[in-house]
């Protein structure tokens, strides 16, 4: 029903704008729906736009008049990055999948992607997003990925606690404590996420499957395990001491 009145819309100003300009013969659609009259959005706003030639339409038959409209209903809104706040979380793109649907018409492309989010003080979050562009599939994720957050016990705000294995699927997740100024020894995925968690220093590697939805999952699993020592103490009835110094 939506969909109808957006494309009812859309006809009544094209035709509007057909009778009454004088200045020229083109309509600006904004995220499927006609642009309110005002002032005209620049590049840096970053609004998806599609110019449509409106004598050039209406002057064609009606099976191309009923193209223009299934292709304007398929114009998705999405939420633009620079329209970001000033304090945004911090984001690295993990992995982009293009899909492809081949019809008589041509390819469908679609695009799957992978993000990580965090604060870079022990908080961080993933997430999945897709769309018909890789900018629409990646903001679908941000907004996922920050819904999602999960907080981490880091030791001395630079390394984990203890080792901690943890496994999804096919995978495994193998994190190892390390001392003050060794970095992060592990593949991008892993360094990705450590990065914006806060982790400056930790071993780890990854034992089966390397995919990186299983890797990020399996990642998060194992340090979602690690508990803080005081917590564990007082839940068993016991005192920590610290042993180690990373």
């Amino acid at each position: 029903m939506a969909m109808a009145l957006a494309a009812k819309r859309a006809i009544s100003t094209a035709m509007a704008m057909r009778k009454g300009s004088e200045t020229c013969g083109t309509v600006t659609w904004v995220r499927g729906f006609a642009a309110e009259t005002g002032p005209v959005q620049t590049e840096d706003a970053r609004v998806r736009m599609q110019n449509v030639d409106v004598e050039r339409m209406f002057a064609s038959g009606k099976k191309a008049q009923k193209t223009f409209l299934d292709n304007l209903l398929k114009v998705e809104p999405y939420a633009p990055s620079q329209e970001r706040k000033e304090n945004a979380l911090p984001m690295r793109v993990i992995h982009v999948n293009r899909t492809c649907k081949v019809t008589k018409g041509g390819g469908n492309f679609r695009f799957a992607a992978l993000v990580v989010v965090g604060n870079k003080k022990g908080g961080a979050g993933f997430g999945s997003g897709k769309g018909n562009e890789v900018p629409i599939a990646i903001e679908k994720a941000y907004a996922k990925a920050a819904k999602n957050l999960y907080q981490f016990d880091l030791y001395r705000a630079h390394t984990i606690f203890r080792r901690s294995d943890a496994s999804y699927c096919k995978t495994k997740a193998v994190l190892m404590p390390a001392p003050l100024g060794t970095g992060i020894g592990a593949n991008e995925t892993i360094a990705c996420i450590c990065e914006l968690a806060g982790i400056k220093d930790l071993r780890a590697k990854i034992v089966g499957s390397h995919h990186p939805h299983n890797t990020v999952k399996a990642v998060f699993k194992a340090l979602e395990n690690i508990e803080h020592p005081e917590i564990v103490a007082r839940r068993r009835g016991l005192v920590a001491i610290e042993q180690m110094d990373f």
